[in-house]
């Protein structure tokens, strides 16, 4: 059931040419106050363009906190079209993909607990944790400050319970990749801000 509701997101990404060119324009002009990094976001976008051309023998399967992220970025990209109503519609339709994504790895956790489903929590905490400001200010933009508050709420709990609270390089922790280190530290401090702004 998770499988199927996950290809269903899969399908909903845009062509390669439509998804560049939106996610291009949130890196002009939005990603300064959200901070994803922009080389290690197109390397991880080549990754998924290539899993979905180039399934192998197994299949294939991408992480929903991924989609979770690169839905609300394409949520946020604004002036998509000329047509007011086009646009709306587009990032309303991204939006909820995005937060279909967030169902579906809560869910997919939930029902194998036990199970490590990533290599690090880069794979996928983190990225749900990179996505929930852009997602709350979505939601504020729309006067929708209670459901923002909500998302905020949820991303703390899940970025403690990751120890994204403590900082990356403490010698307790495994070690950890110079882009998890930098990923754990942008959703931190964006979860922080965020959490600060929407009170």
């Amino acid at each position: 059931m998770l499988l199927e509701r996950l290809e269903a997101l899969i399908g909903c990404i845009p062509p390669v040419s439509v998804t560049t060119s939106l996610l291009q324009g949130f890196f002009a002009e939005s990603n300064w106050a959200f901070g994803v990094p922009e080389e290690w976001f197109h390397h991880a976008c080549s990754q998924m363009w290539n899993v979905l051309e180039y399934p192998g023998p197994h299949g294939f399967r991408i992480n929903a906190n991924w989609l979770c992220l690169l839905f609300a970025m394409l949520a946020y990209v604004p002036g998509q079209f000329s047509d007011d109503q086009m646009d709306t519609d587009c990032t309303n339709h991204y939006f909820l993909c995005s937060i279909a994504a967030r169902r579906i790895a809560e869910d997919d956790y939930l029902n194998t607990p036990n199970v490590s489903l990533m290599v690090s929590a880069a794979d996928g905490t983190v990225l749900g944790c990179l996505a929930v400001p852009i997602l709350c200010n979505y939601l504020s933009q729309r006067g929708r400050v209670s459901e923002a508050w909500k998302i905020v709420g949820t991303g703390v709990r899940n970025a403690e319970a990751v120890g994204m609270h403590r900082d990356p390089e403490w010698k307790h922790w495994h070690v950890m990749s110079k882009d998890e280190v930098l990923l754990r530290r942008r959703a931190w401090w964006g979860l922080y801000i965020c959490d600060k702004s929407a009170t």
